[in-house]
């Protein structure tokens, strides 16, 4: 069981039975789903996961700065 909400991301056309075997295994659905067209084990070194996973550092890092730049003028 996980002790946080978590995204997931699924390599394109991973099937809805493992996708489910997931939720069950850390007890929650994840807060998000994302699918990219890397390969399941391509995943974790792609550009787009590591671009996110900076972004929400930042945001927990922080938080402030994060809703002033991204504030509506």
């Amino acid at each position: 069981m996980l002790g946080c909400e978590a995204d997931c991301w699924w390599s394109e056309g991973r099937p809805q039975e493992e996708r489910q075997a997931l939720t069950h295994q850390v007890g929650q659905a994840p807060r998000r789903a994302i699918e990219t067209s890397e390969d399941h084990f391509s995943i974790v070194a792609s550009d787009s996961l590591v671009l996110h996973l900076v972004e929400k550092l930042r945001e927990e890092t922080h938080p402030s700065k994060f809703v002033e730049e991204n504030s509506p003028a």
